[in-house]
């Protein structure tokens, strides 16, 4: 009997410095944003830019990639902007909600109806100072 109390005691030690491992490397949601902004600027300068036409001889996926870079901080606070966390002490999961529009220069946005336009939604885990995207969809 002694050593079946010894083995609970042991274990609720053992769980408690595992609890307390996943609450310190919880990552805060400015890490999520660097994070979640790396992912979109790899998206948008592999997928959306690379499937640009040239027109006219404009190299527009040239001018893409170039307006991503040069909106690297835009495109965080973005990100900041349409971002929920919800934090379990342990972990956190993180919801952000783009809708395209938001990403394209005002003189853009007069050309193209929003309506036109994608929402993404995109679902991720953080914990262990690492974050995971678990779901990534197009809503329209």
């Amino acid at each position: 009997m002694k050593g079946w109390k010894v083995g609970v005691f042991g274990g609720a030690i053992a769980l408690g410095v595992v609890g307390a491992i996943l609450v310190a490397t919880n990552p805060q949601q400015s890490r999520y944003n660097e994070y979640a902004t790396a992912k979109l600027v790899t998206y948008l300068n592999d997928s959306f830019c690379a499937d640009l036409p040239n027109l006219f001889g404009n190299d527009l996926q040239e001018q893409c990639v170039e307006l991503v870079a040069e909106n690297h901080s835009e495109l965080q606070e973005i990100v900041a902007e349409n971002t929920q966390r919800q934090n379990f002490g342990v972990v956190s999961l993180y919801r952000t909600q783009l809708r395209t529009e938001e990403l394209l220069p005002e003189d853009v946005k007069s050309f193209v109806p929003a309506s036109m336009l994608p929402t993404y939604e995109v679902e991720s885990i953080g914990g262990l100072q690492q974050f995971w995207t678990y779901r990534a969809e197009q809503q329209r």
